[in-house]
């Protein structure tokens, strides 16, 4: 056994938040005005933000609307909010990741023409859809969407030094990160790679940067609960994070899910990892899955809604994990090609079977997504990981996945052996902290003698010499339950894990890439984010460190 059970050294320290700044966004005659140090539930929309980077590794922002005003106004004043008060740490975030995106997934170090062709295109399409479908519900929620944009553009602005101003398409840019790791490639076909003529390490390097984190859902032994977990991978240089909570209060009915809490970086209006805590009773987490049939791009087209809108849109729309998946897939943009998991806790009372429609899967890629119900696959397995390979045999074949690979394997590869082996022995909330931490690389034999095998992976720790050593790896872990989930409350830890593994550290890492704005050191602890949206209250709480 190889799951490490570590003791808790304290459960409750002290209140995480005691010094955010507050801001509120008035609206009147068709103006906003923004207003710092006040937080009035009379504006249109009040927020506050705790930049707490530096001393837990995650900043704060929690925003609340308020009902008399239009729903398009309410979006829009919390967007604005978002760009004014993290204007300065969205710049550095910028900066640190689009110099990786340019050096690893760009040749030539500068943004192909189409890129932006196709963004500036694409965003001309949803707003012409807004304007000409006023009564269509899915197009009126994209429209929420796209005014909080609008106003988190017009909030950075305003707050922006002119060295640091950015255009609304820049924004938009910054926001389709995720769809970004395909897009580039679908765009531009002299850039997609021809996997026949590359050896297995090349492809093994080149997906990589493209395999994004670890989901396991468990439900554990006597169905007494079902815990809720993701750890998201990227560069190291993005690890500028911020803990959201949005609580919206949206006159429109078709809004099942008004209030929101995820994991997220400063003016992403999405998560990005991807994990939710959603007031509808769903949660739901991504993995990144792959395309090695590359002429499937070729389905790629401006004329969609890009993947970051649409989880905005199912997460607002959707009462269940069906309509979740019905709501997601409409619009297909082809980018950012996922496995998503969608778990519904109404569907689960602890200590009974979990019913029908508790825990629902999709997978896209370009022109086509699946999707089922697999609740029985949780109640016979008793969990569901997700690791960056289709669980859907027809994704997987359409994908062009290598057949012949374990390491590609959805059975066999190293994260699956590993969980599947360790999962069982998981019935209390820390063992599942504990699983999401895991890495044991040098002893376990299911690691391969492989850091970037474990389900936090440390790519940085491969020894000298190795392909595919790089400041890259799991950033982060969240993990939520069903008593956590009815409160929208999650417990997350930003930092590489450093659970039998050294704490990472910028000054001695032997990298050279951005991380401009970032702590030196990231030995953070667990934080219980918890905000009570009757008082306005930031109630978060600093708990045990894995040490």
């Amino acid at each position: 056994m190889f799951l490490k059970i570590s003791l808790i050294f304290v459960v409750f320290l002290l209140p995480l938040s005691c010094l955010a700044t507050s801001s509120t966004v008035y609206y009147s005659g068709g103006k906003y005005t923004y207003k710092e140090g006040v937080y009035d539930e009379n504006g249109a929309a009040r927020a506050k933000y705790d930049d707490t980077l530096d001393t837990v590794g995650w900043g704060r922002f929690v925003v609340q609307t308020n009902k008399d005003f239009d729903d398009n106004v309410q979006a829009h004043a919390a967007g604005l909010l978002e760009g004014a008060l993290t204007h300065t740490r969205l710049f550095q975030h910028r900066h640190n990741i689009f110099d990786w995106f340019l050096h690893h997934y760009v040749p030539g170090g500068i943004w192909p023409a189409a890129v932006w062709n196709f963004l500036d295109t694409n965003l001309a399409y949803i707003r012409d859809n807004i304007k000409n479908n006023p009564t269509d519900d899915y197009w009126v929620v994209t429209g929420l969407v796209v005014s909080q944009f609008e106003g988190l553009t017009e909030g950075y602005q305003l707050m922006a030094p002119v060295t640091e101003q950015l255009t609304e398409l820049d924004l938009w840019m910054y926001n389709t990160a995720g769809d970004l790791l395909d897009l580039a490639t679908a765009v531009s076909p002299e850039m997609r790679p021809n996997f026949d003529e590359m050896t297995r390490d090349e492809i093994m390097a080149y997906t990589l940067f493209r395999d994004h984190c670890t989901g396991l859902i468990r439900l554990t032994e006597g169905y007494q609960d079902i815990y809720f977990a993701q750890d998201a991978w990227f560069t190291f240089g993005s690890m500028n994070r911020v803990f959201k909570h949005y609580d919206f209060n949206y006159k429109n009915d078709i809004i099942k899910a008004p209030s929101m809490t995820f994991s997220s970086y400063p003016g992403f209006l999405f998560s990005f990892d991807d994990h939710y805590t959603l007031s509808s009773g769903l949660c739901a987490l991504e993995t990144t899955n792959e395309i090695f049939n590359t002429t499937l791009y070729d389905l790629v087209v401006p004329q969609c809604v890009l993947e970051w809108v649409r989880v905005r849109i199912a997460n607002y729309m959707a009462d269940s994990g069906e309509q979740w998946t019905s709501i997601f897939e409409k619009e297909n943009s082809g980018t950012y090609n996922n496995q998503w998991l969608i778990l519904d806790y109404k569907q689960f009372t602890p200590g009974e079977k979990p019913n029908p429609g508790t825990l629902w899967a999709l997978e896209q890629i370009p022109g086509f997504v699946q999707k089922a119900d697999i609740t029985d696959h949780l109640i016979e397995q008793g969990y569901m990981p997700s690791y960056n390979i289709p669980y859907f045999k027809d994704i997987f074949k359409i994908s062009g996945y290598p057949s012949d690979d374990t390491f590609w394997s959805y059975e066999d590869c190293p994260r699956a052996k590993i969980i599947r082996r360790n999962a069982s022995s998981v019935n209390t909330f820390e063992h599942m902290k504990n699983m999401m931490r895991y890495n044991n690389w040098e002893y376990d034999p299911l690691s391969q003698k492989d850091p970037g095998n474990a389900p936090a992976s440390r790519y940085d720790l491969k020894p000298k010499g190795e392909s595919r050593r790089e400041a890259f790896g799991a950033l982060d872990s969240k993990v939520t339950s069903y008593e956590l989930a009815k409160n929208l409350m999650v417990e997350a830890i930003s930092s590489p894990t450093y659970v039998q593994q050294p704490i990472f550290k910028f000054s001695t890492c032997p990298f050279i890439f951005e991380h401009v704005g970032l702590p030196d050191e990231y030995h953070f602890p667990w934080v219980k984010w918890d905000f009570n949206s009757e008082t306005g209250e930031l109630n978060d709480q600093i708990l045990d460190y894995d040490d």
